[in-house]
């Protein structure tokens, strides 16, 4: 089943979208509610809905107030005819089956209204979320977390909201109509009904101001969240797993204090709506007696049955403001996307067609307040920008550029000095089409800004910049998408079959393809990088325009030109050798390179040897990006962005995505028939258990059990009239001689001797109907939230311990969603409905009982009643479930989609791919808003259905009463009619409510399936077992017969390998990608347990020894940098274990002390996600001076330089070499300058170990393969 046009999310986005720009048209930004567009959407059918809703209510009052009292005063006076009593009770039961069809019209279109608003505003949101030039103080849990929780928010106010006419109307009619019936004492439940709605506006700014609060905290919990799952296998290798818990788990301690004080209020506002009109009917009743007055039973019971009839209406009234409340905080948080800033398209077009991009004295900034530009309807445009300089004071400048002028004419000069703002001063080049220029620098220099200003991230400060034909894009860190190689490849283009062939060769994926199921990590050794660089970019590129950003410096002199960057200007450009006779900055950078490693030019030849040995696999792609890419943004300045910038193809025609492929993921779970009984005995568990648990019902049997008391003791009172009191019989009056002899008993209550009595009782149970209600809510509450924390605190620690294998095969946003939006039904959805359920059937079933004392008859009514409705159910529940299933499942998608374009938003928006990422977001919205709108239709199916068979409870009841008149009292007569009809919208509402309940404990399956299915890692700590502290004190590793594999169902990766490291030795790892030198330090690191054999530390078996022991003495530095949200010192050191002197030590050895010094905060400053304030290569760096402070005595490097410049990275390897002197070190290279002063070389293929002895060794001997490298590095030496 598909979703109807009308519903589909394009359509509806594309209407809020027109309304939202003539809001910011009209009102302005500051002054533009996203609520009003909302409103502006919706207005008509929420009146539709809402006439529906009060004509609705009133046949739901007609019915006690007009024809129930007509029934009672008939009986009161013993003259009921069979068929006219028939044909009463036959007028009752039709006006509630008429309430019932005018409500559930009134709910479909309100369902209807929300499907549309829902869709529509994630539509608009993920549009704009495309467009963003950056995050600013918005994170991607925090906007995983809008479209996930506040859609939903959205649909409930647009479902619920228009239920709050309903109250209103009720009222009017029930005061107007009580002062009719007893007198101006009826003013006092009116009073009291009056009373309840400034109350319950006084809740509404109360919720509001909690969820408002709650949320935010929530959307940090979550992106704390995300950002532990996206780093999770650095956190396991540092043992880093406790740090972060205690993170989150501070962060869940203060949102649940939110949540108790916001359960509580509504809990408050959900018990006090049923409570009114029994409060009000009590006081009425009071007052009036208290006064002097009578009242009879037909009366009283009319008048419990009027305010009964308002109950629903008034009940209602807690969810519409809680639902209103909430989104009130969603919306606002909607309208903090939407005015954020977008990349807008640069105005200048080139003229000259041989000019691919120029930049005419262009600067750029990251930050920058305001940025205006206006097309003039004559072409030309006008910018007018204002940036924030050191002063205080804005500088503003406005350009005027005719688009039919050559670029290249005079300008007027510019402000040019630099500024704490600009990132990029005075760029002024001019790229000339099939041209490949290489840009180098140093870390920060402004080569990756220099990139993210030709893609549109950066704000034009002042100067020109325009760019022709179209883009591609490849970031240093890889992007991929969550599907098939193929679709990764293609990325949304159509597939040609000779095309894609060929891109495949030019991008040497050929054997990764074939070999993808070993389930390896990808990475570009020396021998492939030459072949994208040769193949791809001067053979498959060829005629291309192609701006190279490279630390690889070897391959700049093939480039047709060259930009040196620093300090985010251009210091030098001109061809390889111009520049090197210049001898300046380039020539500098050239000559280090070399002097640093004369092998990194000639590791082609290196490579080509090696593999032309008899036996030798064929190179295989890895990281290709790594060969013509650079660090990323500019550090220094706090400028959030998407994902690192590397390099950018401009081209004429069309684009090829290159992404290396992804690992296969599992398909999400969904659980099949009705909840199982261990999911709702897991969940009182966690609230405490039986005892707990069963407390908190009977708080509820006590409080529902007050309430219907008090309806019996005034049928009880009413009964026993003037009690022994008589009064002279009427027809003795006029005779007053017998005046005394002639009397009869009183029937007023007025005259009873002990009113007084009946009055106090009467009246006390007010109070104690709102003492157990407070004292209910307080438990309710506090049991509820220990019930979701214990549930949130378990999983969480579950997830933790998951091996590697469970978060490399399934998706972060699937896990990030369980965390997300099923711990938002645990937390606010779930409590709320169940203790609607609990309230109302209660009520139900102490009703059920009244009538069924009142006339025993009922009982065999009672039994097909009873059939049908376990019929209904049987029929309805696996329909229900299954829904609230595929809601769940089909929602997963959607958030997994919203955080990967989030990630990949750079690479989507160079591509010009937005539409068609658009176009998928709608597609999994329609295909979600399918079972939900199924889901919440079908509960108005079921609730005309039971209205019938409440109809029929008040036909029964009504003609048992017809039928046995004369047997039972006007009050219990008028009591039992009371009670079936308040049971009329009562009964389906709280049916609907178990049903909606038991959907929602899906969500409580759903997590409790990571705590019993997804298997845990090895012990954390094992007593007995630990090893001493100054463990390992000599470093020597020991590999035996050591086989490994990654999943059961995958090859060997590391097959019967047996080596030793002594103490203190540098062993360097090198072989083919996929040879299985990371697969080493996987064992090593107990990622993935082996299949056989043993790796010792200092003679300790670390397969006997706790995980946390293990990796807690290790170190590693990892190819791709990992830092934190938080400050440069969380980052450093966690545990609070080191002074500050140690880390600026650290730092300063490292050579990034300048960077962090001159910052404001120096240690403190603070780190977005992502670490993206920093360039890569600066947060290689401080990875490197976390690995320095942790003293290990084992360090593994797996290629961690090769996002720093040549300079930084001869600095860095001669700190590596003293810092790490008496550490034994596993140096796993891609490139052969970093392991050719290793002690031992250890060459791996196949997952083999297939050479390990020292270089002088190896040398030695003429088939050695490294011999053969020696041999090509002397051979090319000569060429130079």
């Amino acid at each position: 089943m598909r979703c109807s046009d009308i519903d589909r999310a394009e359509i509806n986005g594309e209407r809020l979208e027109k309304l939202w720009m003539e809001e910011l048209a009209k009102k302005g930004p500051d002054k533009a509610s996203f609520s009003r567009v909302i409103w502006r959407a919706t207005r008509t059918r929420v009146i539709i809905g809402a006439l529906t809703i009060m004509l609705s209510v009133s046949f739901s009052f007609a019915a006690p107030a007009f024809v129930m009292r007509q029934l009672l005063s008939d009986l009161s006076k013993g003259q009921m005819s069979l068929g006219y009593g028939m044909l009463l009770v036959a007028a009752i039961s039709g006006m509630e089956f008429c309430r019932s069809m005018l409500f559930a019209v009134g709910w479909v279109t309100n369902y209807k209204t929300g499907v549309r608003m829902r869709g529509g505003a994630l539509s608009l949101l993920y549009k704009k979320i495309l467009k963003l030039r950056g995050l600013k103080d918005k994170t991607v849990g925090e906007l995983v977390n809008i479209c996930s929780n506040d859609g939903q928010r959205l649909f409930d106010a647009c479902a619920i909201g228009p239920l709050l006419f309903g109250g209103p109307v009720v009222l009017v009619y029930g005061t107007i109509y009580t002062v009719f019936l007893i007198g101006p004492w009826a003013l006092v439940g009116s009073a009291t009904f009056l009373a309840f709605y400034p109350f319950m506006g006084f809740i509404s700014r109360i919720t509001t101001s909690l969820r408002r609060k709650c949320i935010a905290i929530t959307d940090k919990r979550v992106q704390r969240m995300t950002e532990l799952l996206n780093c999770i296998k650095l956190i396991k290798m540092y043992a880093w797993e406790k740090p972060f818990a205690k993170k989150i788990s501070e962060i869940r301690k203060h949102e649940r204090g939110y949540l108790e004080r916001t359960a509580f209020v509504q809990s408050v506002s959900q018990s006090i709506a049923p409570m009114v009109p029994i409060v009000s009917g009590i006081f009425v009743i009071t007052a009036h007696v208290m006064t002097g007055n009578d009242i009879t039973a037909t009366q009283a019971f009319t008048l419990v049955a009027i305010f009964n009839a308002m109950r629903f209406s008034l009940g209602v009234i807690p969810f519409a403001i809680k639902a209103l409340s909430e989104v009130r905080v969603s919306l606002d948080r909607c309208k903090s996307v939407l005015l954020m800033e977008e990349i807008k398209e640069y105005p200048t077009k080139i003229s000259n067609p041989h000019y691919m991009v120029v930049m005419k004295n262009a600067s750029f900034s990251w930050d920058i307040d305001n940025a205006n530009i206006e097309i003039i309807k004559d072409g030309r445009i006008d910018i007018e920008i204002k940036v924030n300089v050191p002063n205080g004071k804005d500088m503003s400048s406005k350009q005027s550029i005719d688009e039919k002028q050559k670029l290249q004419e005079d300008t007027d000069d510019n402000q040019s000095s630099s500024s704490p703002d600009r990132t990029l001063c005075d760029i002024d080049f001019t790229l000339e089409k099939g041209k490949i220029i290489g840009v180098c620098g140093s870390v920060g220099s402004g080569k990756s800004s220099l990139i993210s200003s030709i893609l549109g991230r950066m704000n034009l400060v002042e100067g020109r910049i325009g760019v022709s034909g179209s883009l591609a894009y490849v970031s240093q860190q890889a992007w991929i998408m969550n599907a098939t190689v193929k679709d990764n490849i293609l990325f949304e283009d159509f597939y040609d079959e000779k095309k894609y062939n060929d891109v495949i060769h030019a991008c040497c994926l050929q054997e990764d393809i074939e070999s993808f199921v070993s389930g390896s990590e990808t990475e570009v050794d020396i021998h492939v990088g030459r072949h994208i660089f040769t193949e791809y970019l001067t053979k498959a590129l060829k005629g291309k325009t192609v701006i190279f950003v490279t630390h690889q410096l070897q391959y700049l002199s093939q480039c047709d030109g060259i930009i040196v960057l620093s300090n985010g200007r251009i210091t030098e450009r001109g061809k390889h050798d111009e520049l090197m006779a210049r001898n300046g900055d380039y020539a500098n950078l050239i000559t280090t390179y070399y002097t640093q490693d004369d092998n990194r030019d000639m590791e082609d030849d290196i490579r080509e040897r090696i593999n032309s040995i008899p036996g030798s696999p064929q190179p295989v792609t890895t990281n290709r990006q790594r060969t013509f890419s650079d660090s990323s943004q500019k550090s220094g300045s706090h400028r959030p962005g998407f994902n690192q910038q590397a390099s950018v193809m401009s081209a004429t025609s069309n684009k090829e995505e290159m992404k290396k492929a992804g690992k296969l993921m599992v398909a999400e779970e969904m659980g099949k028939g009705k909840v199982t009984f261990r999911t709702y005995w897991d969940y009182i568990q966690a609230a405490g258990g039986v005892i707990i648990s069963g407390f908190a019902v009977l708080m509820f049997v006590l409080n529902i059990g007050i309430q219907t008391g008090s309806s019996w003791w005034l049928s009880y009172w009413l009964d026993q009239g003037g009690g022994n009191f008589t009064i002279p019989f009427p027809g003795n009056l006029s005779n007053t001689t017998n005046i005394t002899t002639a009397t009869v008993l009183s029937r007023n209550i007025r005259d009873n001797p002990d009113m007084n009595f009946y009055v106090t009782v009467y009246g006390l149970s007010v109070f104690a109907i709102v003492f157990l209600m407070l004292l209910r809510a307080i438990i309710f509450m506090k049991v509820t939230l220990h019930a979701s924390s214990n549930m949130h605190d378990n999983i969480f620690s579950k997830i933790l311990a998951c091996p590697m294998e469970f978060f490399d095969t399934t998706p972060v946003g699937r896990i990030v969603n369980r965390f997300s939006a099923d711990m938002d039904e645990i937390d606010v959805r779930l409590p709320g409905n169940m203790e609607i359920f609990l309230q109302n059937i209660l009520m139900i079933i102490f009703a059920l009982v009244s009538i069924c004392y009142v006339s025993p008859w009922f009982l065999i009514a009672l039994v097909p009643l009873v059939f049908f409705f376990v019929l209904l159910n049987k029929l309805f529940t696996a329909c229900i479930r299954q829904l609230k299933r595929l809601d769940s499942v089909t929602k997963s998608p959607m958030i997994s989609h919203v955080q990967a374009s989030v990630q990949g938003i750079s690479t989507i928006h160079a591509y010009g791919k937005s539409n068609e990422f658009v176009d998928k977001f709608h597609h999994l919205i329609d295909t979600n808003t399918v079972p939900y709108f199924l889901f919440v239709s079908s509960n108005r199916w079921l609730a005309i259905r039971l209205d019938i068979i409440s109809a029929c409870v008040i036909a029964v009841t009504g003609l048992l009463v017809i039928v046995n008149y004369e047997s039972m009292t006007p009050a219990m007569a008028g009591m039992a009619l009371a009670f079936s009809i308040q049971m009329t919208g009562l009964f389906q509402f709280s049916i609907r409510m178990a049903i909606e309940t038991e959907a929602r404990f899906t969500s409580v399956e759903r997590l409790n399936h990571y705590s019993r299915e997804v298997e845990s890692e090895g012990d954390s700590i094992i007593k007995g077992q630990r090893p001493p502290n100054n463990w390992p004190s000599d470093g020597c590793i020991s590999f035996k017969k050591l086989k490994m594999k990654y999943r059961d169902n995958l090859p060997l990766a590391l097959k019967s390998v047996s080596f030793d490291v002594l103490p203190q030795e540098k062993v360097g790892i090198v072989g083919r990608s996929g040879s299985g030198k990371s697969s080493l330090g996987v064992a090593l690191f107990r990622l993935v347990e082996p299949d056989s054999g043993s790796i010792s530390i200092d003679n300790q078996d670390i397969s006997t020894i706790g995980l946390h022991d293990l990796r807690s003495k290790l170190a590693i530095i990892p190819q791709d940098p990992v830092l934190f949200v938080g400050t440069i010192r969380y980052n450093l050191d966690p545990f609070k274990e080191h002074k500050d002197s140690d880390l600026w030590e650290a730092l300063e050895k490292c050579h990034i002390k300048d960077t962090i010094t001159a910052l404001d905060s120096q240690l403190d400053s603070t780190v977005v996600e992502n670490g993206e304030n920093f360039s890569v290569g600066e947060r290689q760096l401080m990875c490197l001076a976390r690995a320095l402070l942790r003293h290990s005595k084992i360090l593994i490097l797996d290629e961690a330089t090769a996002a720093i410049d040549t300079e930084t990275d001869s600095f860095v390897q001669t700190t590596i070499k003293e810092a790490f002197s008496d550490c034994t070190m596993l140096i796993i290279a891609h490139r052969l300058n970093t392991v050719l002063s290793c002690n031992r070389i250890l060459v791996m293929e196949d997952g083999r170990v297939v050479e390990y002895d020292s270089p002088s060794s190896l040398t030695a001997n003429p088939k050695s393969k490294f011999k053969m490298m020696l041999d090509a590095v002397e051979s090319q030496q000569g060429m130079l």
